[in-house]
């Protein structure tokens, strides 16, 4: 099989935990705070954060992720390189979200 296709493979699942890792660490801060402050009830604290963590890529778009993946060009190294690059940042932002 194909190095490239095995570490993209690993990198997408990579970036599914990374994504659901980043969820609960953004969405526990943004919870105990309207739950804390007594706007809302612990159901609708969870339901609103939900909906709005999921939706907010859709609606915000991705300039941010577009404007920190220019500071790395892995344009002109190798394919399974790139790939790593890639995988340590992402194995990276896990440990950092695990971490804080």
């Amino acid at each position: 099989m194909n190095s490239v296709l095995v570490l993209a493979t690993v990198a997408i699942v990579l970036v599914v935990v990374f994504d659901y890792t980043n969820g609960f660490h953004d969405a526990s801060n943004i919870i105990a705070t309207t739950i804390a402050s007594r706007a809302m009830t612990p159901v609708q604290a969870v339901i609103i954060v939900a909906t709005f963590e999921f939706l907010g890529p859709i609606l915000g778009g991705t300039a941010v992720a577009n404007t920190i993946g220019k500071f790395i060009d892995v344009g002109p190294l190798p394919a399974q390189q790139a790939m790593l690059i890639v995988l340590a940042g992402i194995v990276g932002a896990i440990t950092w979200n695990l971490g804080t």
